[in-house]
């Protein structure tokens, strides 16, 4: 019974094991499939949604693979130019990638923003744009300039000409316009400048596209030119106007014509006083498909024709359609909401902006904090090291001059040994001439000196140098120190009347003049040969000429003792 049980659990086990590794095999599969859609969206969008539609049941894959799923097939069906209905496949990337993933979360909304277009909810569809701009980690990625040039688009139909105006240069910076795009671009910005009555700049951007014979300038080319011959009329320059409208009716075809062409034909029928002709396009006008716009216009060229020749009732008839007309008009181009996602957008961005300045000047301020804390460190590190240098450097020539000079300005310290301090005042003092010289003194202290056992047992010719032994100078080393400094004094005082020594340098003069071998002082002093040979060049410069000449004119014995 047990083992049965044990049985069915390792079943169970290998079972779990075999589903987990299928579906991260088909895991991986789709993800091959949705990055080979995603390099063909550009080149052959219609291709990736075929590739994208072999996909079976894709809302049964995990939360991730269903969110790229669905912003790569809806970037395809953009591209593919449908017409979108319902939103809720991009909201699925909406709401999986937020304004956390950078890019992905960029592209989410530049869809979600397209999608919206197509469905009229331009409102929306500018919020969406407005996050996608300020989410895209690169300003120079292409869909950041597509998402700039929706949104001039929405602007201007909205009738927000300045900030259409600052979408589309903005979109010219980070697009390169070429076949189509240019003629697009060209065409958008002139209607802005039109709007904005820049006549200049709009017969401009008119004029680039209005000479272009190729076949892809060619609905461009038609609008630009109907836009000309309108900038024309409106400016008096009926003579220019005629000239454009008629390259419109010459250059294309009745089936290529729109209601503003022959609307614009009648109203510079109607400057010329060709009433008739003008009627007759008029009317022309109104069997071409609904434009809201060229309808108005055409009804008030009519009642204007009719005005001219006394007929009231015709006149109120056409006046009466034009108003209802625009009031249809202004009730579709309403830019109140636009304006209150406009400036909605921008409170949220200052405050967005403001948070990450606070931020900065925090993070600053605690920079700072921490390089003046860290300077006050060095400096007060610096500053013991320097004390505790100079302390040691004149520690021993300060304490032990003064246990034979009191009136000097110094303080024993409580550190030196009672038995030094016994010795001291045992020492026999010098009955030396009022008249001896430097030399003479210093020679009765190194007799005094070399009396001593330590100077026996440390620097005795006698002593082997087999018998020298490391650890035998670096214990001895300070009781030779406080020994030099003791038999020393009159000589330490005479050399500190006319310059400052260290211990170091004083030790280096006085065993140079006992004839010490450099290797030998070098270990006393804890330093090296080398050292203690530039110390001697700076000893020579820094000492009077005279006492230079006494202690430092032996060269001593050079080469270091082999148990060194």
């Amino acid at each position: 019974m047990r083992f049965g049980r044990i049985k069915s659990i390792v079943v169970l086990v290998w079972v779990m094991l075999l589903m987990s590794l299928g579906g991260c095999r088909g895991h991986n599969g789709i993800r091959a499939i949705l990055d080979s859609a995603e390099q063909m969206i550009e080149r052959a969008p219609d291709s990736a949604l075929q590739v994208l539609h072999s996909i079976e049941r894709p809302e049964r894959l995990c939360q991730g693979i269903v969110a790229r799923y669905a912003l790569v097939r809806t970037m395809a069906e953009i591209q593919c130019f449908h017409t979108f209905t319902s939103d809720s496949l991009i909201r699925i990337a909406v709401d999986y990638y937020g304004d956390d993933s950078a890019l992905q979360s960029a592209l989410a909304y530049y869809c979600w923003g397209c999608v919206c277009v197509s469905k009229g909810d331009d409102e929306l569809a500018a919020t969406a744009f407005l996050r996608a701009k300020s989410l895209f980690p690169d300003k120079y990625n292409r869909y950041y300039g597509l998402s700039s040039e929706n949104l001039a688009a929405l602007f201007y139909k909205k009738g927000m000409y300045e900030k259409a105006l600052e979408e589309f240069w903005e979109a010219r910076k980070h697009l390169s316009f070429s076949g189509s795009n240019q003629y697009t671009f060209a065409y958008n910005v002139g209607m802005v400048y039109l709007a904005l009555d820049n006549y200049d700049m709009a017969n401009s951007g008119f004029n680039s596209v209005a000479y272009d014979e190729s076949e892809p300038a060619r609905p461009y080319r038609l609008m630009a030119l109907h836009q000309l011959a309108a900038t024309s009329y409106l400016e008096g320059k009926y003579f220019a106007a005629y000239y454009y409208i008629n390259q419109c009716l010459h250059l294309f075809t009745p089936e290529e014509l729109f209601a503003g062409v022959y609307a614009t034909k009648g109203d510079v029928l109607v400057a010329r006083e060709e009433l008739d002709s003008a009627l007759h396009y008029y009317r022309k006008g109104l069997e071409c498909p609904y434009e809201p716009h060229s309808y108005a216009a055409i009804y008030n060229g009519l009642a204007n024709v009719f005005r001219y020749r006394n007929m009231a009732d015709s006149v109120k008839h056409y006046q009466k359609l034009e108003v209802q007309i625009n009031k249809s008009i202004e009730k579709d181009e309403a830019n109140d909401r636009m304006y209150t996602v406009l400036s909605s957008f921008q409170v949220e961005q200052a405050l967005a902006d403001v948070e990450e300045r606070q931020k900065k000047q925090a993070l600053l301020r605690y920079r700072n904090i921490a390089l003046l804390l860290f300077v006050a460190i060095v400096l007060m590190t610096l500053f013991a090291w320097f004390f505790k240098r100079q302390k040691r450097r004149y520690s021993y020539t300060v304490r032990l001059l003064s246990t034979h000079y009191p009136f000097l300005s110094t303080v024993c310290h409580p550190y030196l040994t009672p038995q030094l301090l016994e010795s001291t005042m045992q020492l026999p003092s010098l009955q030396l001439p009022p008249d001896t010289s430097f030399s003479d003194i210093l020679q009765a202290c190194a007799d005094s000196f070399k009396a001593t056992a330590l100077y026996d047992e440390l620097f005795s010719l006698q002593i082997k140098a087999s018998e020298i032994v490391q650890l035998h100078y670096y214990t001895r080393s300070e009781e030779l120190r406080e020994s030099l400094f003791l038999h020393f004094s009159p000589i330490i005082r005479e050399l500190c009347n006319h310059v400052r020594l260290s211990d170091k340098h004083i030790i280096h003069c006085l065993c140079r003049y006992l004839d010490v071998p450099t290797a030998t002082i070098a270990y006393c002093l804890h330093t090296t040969v080398r050292s203690l040979s530039k110390d001697k060049t700076r000893l020579q410069q820094k000492l009077p000429e005279t006492y230079a000449a006494i202690l430092l004119g032996h060269s001593g014995k050079r080469g270091r003792p082999k148990s060194l």
